[in-house]
């Protein structure tokens, strides 16, 4: 029988039960996720009805959206999917950033399925925001920032996973060879018309 990682669980069957936090190991931090991601989404729907002075708004969802991408990217990528991404500044001045991952399937897949839906369902959501609201120049001004933040982190913690790389190349091998095949068959049939 393998041995496994403390920690390491299969992957769950069924939607439901791939987002079960009695199965977690870190269900805490999760919940933590979840309102570090919702609060400002919920503030700024509250407030785009109810009004208020921009700077309070913006202070506040500013304020939390920070510690939210603080706090994934130097808590929850790390604990959730072994994934971690930094930038080292050299003394000329030059930068790099680098990205490390460790086998995904040493975690917990319900904390990376939760880990990544959050991730993607909040960067979705602010994008939205920002499409509605583009002609609104004063919500455009609360809503980049958190988008920034969130997306920023969200492709960080994708160069920093071998499933999402490796599911990306996959795309994009079948993309190539869906496009090869359609023009094959456009040419094939432009041939045998004539």
């Amino acid at each position: 029988m393998p041995t496994m990682t403390p920690g390491a669980m299969p992957a769950p069957t069924g939607f439901t039960n791939q987002f079960s936090l009695s199965n977690s190991a870190h269900p805490t931090l999760i919940l933590v996720d979840l309102f570090l991601k919702g609060v400002p989404i919920i503030a700024y729907i509250f407030s785009f009805f109810y009004g208020g002075n921009l700077i309070i708004k913006l202070s506040i969802i500013t304020l939390i959206s920070a510690i939210d991408f603080w706090f994934t990217k130097n808590v929850l990528g790390r604990l959730l999917c072994g994934l971690k991404w930094g930038r080292t500044i050299y003394p000329d001045g030059s930068e790099k950033y680098f990205y490390e991952g460790r086998n995904e399937q040493f975690t917990n897949s319900i904390d990376r399925s939760c880990f990544w839906a959050l991730q993607w369902g909040a960067t979705a959501i602010w994008a939205v925001l920002f499409v509605l609201n583009i002609l609104r120049i004063t919500n455009l001004l609360v809503i980049v920032i958190p988008l920034a933040l969130i997306a920023f982190n969200t492709i960080s913690f994708m160069r920093c996973s071998r499933d999402h790389q490796n599911q990306l190349q996959g795309l994009v091998t079948q993309g190539r060879g869906q496009a090869t095949n359609f023009i094959a068959g456009q040419f094939i049939n432009t041939m045998t018309a004539n």
